[in-house]
């Protein structure tokens, strides 16, 4: 399959926060990773960007994304909403007392190569790396790491995505705290 190399520059992605599920057409979805735990569900798509998360907890649905700037999305169940470029936190509290809270972080780098490797030392169970030559823009593949695991209280997934000509990394790390749900 051919990719164009526009949609891979390097404006700032956007975040957006919903309290819904999104539709999968909305997006090229490279892989799908599903992570089922006993109180709740995670759905990842990896998309030429990074990913749309999906956290199904009681009933409630969040949906974080990280995509391309102008990118139609609905407006409907919308949260939050802003552009990512260098390190940024938000956090939420749902009606039911679920706690939402993620950092995010875009840096330039030029070890790809050695992050990669030390994430696939790092793959197991909870964690999966993807290899995606065909985003690549450089000589080098790019890649994405998620990482997902719950306790009795907190679910947590971590993710790393390199795309545009493997100079950026974009690092997510999401908490769901479920300790006051009712």
């Amino acid at each position: 399959m051919k990719i164009s190399r526009r949609n891979t520059t390097s404006a700032p992605l956007s975040f957006t926060l919903y309290q819904r599920c999104v539709h999968p057409e909305l997006f090229t979805i490279y892989d799908e990773l599903k992570f089922e735990f006993k109180r709740a569900s995670v759905l990842v798509w990896i998309t030429r960007h990074c990913h749309v998360v999906t956290i199904s907890v009681d009933g409630v649905e969040i949906t974080e994304l990280i995509a391309a700037p102008g990118q139609p999305l609905p407006a409907g169940g919308l949260l939050a909403k802003f552009q990512l470029s260098g390190e940024k936190k938000h956090a939420h509290t749902f009606d039911n007392g679920i706690g939402y809270r993620c950092k995010f972080d875009t840096v330039k780098t030029s070890r790809m190569k050695k992050h990669y490797r030390e994430l696939k030392k790092d793959t197991n169970k909870n964690s999966r790396l993807i290899s995606l030559e065909e985003l690549s823009t450089g000589g080098e593949s790019g890649f994405s790491f998620i990482n997902c695991s719950c306790g009795d209280n907190v679910i947590m997934i971590r993710t790393k995505h390199s795309r545009r000509g493997n100079e950026e990394m974009t690092t997510t790390c999401t908490t769901i705290n479920l300790s006051n749900l009712y």
